[in-house]
């Protein structure tokens, strides 16, 4: 899926049954913040406390890992 954006994957994800329910919802979750707070084109700077911004960096560490490791 080259050209899919994150919530295709998810969605395709999700359509394989290929990770457990909740964690395809935190990956949902995730893509709905990226959306709503800092996906492209947004012109408003986000408003993310030191600690917001260090939990989504690593959830998102945590979703690469989750991808790489997965056959």
């Amino acid at each position: 899926m080259p050209n899919a954006t994150f919530g295709d994957v998810v969605k395709h994800l999700r359509q394989r049954q290929a990770f457990d329910p909740q964690i395809l919802a935190v990956l949902e979750g995730m893509n709905t913040l990226r959306n709503r707070s800092f996906g492209h084109g947004m012109t408003a700077q986000f408003n993310f406390t030191a600690a917001e911004v260090d939990f989504t960096y690593l959830a998102c560490i945590g979703a690469i890992l989750l991808f790489a490791r997965t056959p």
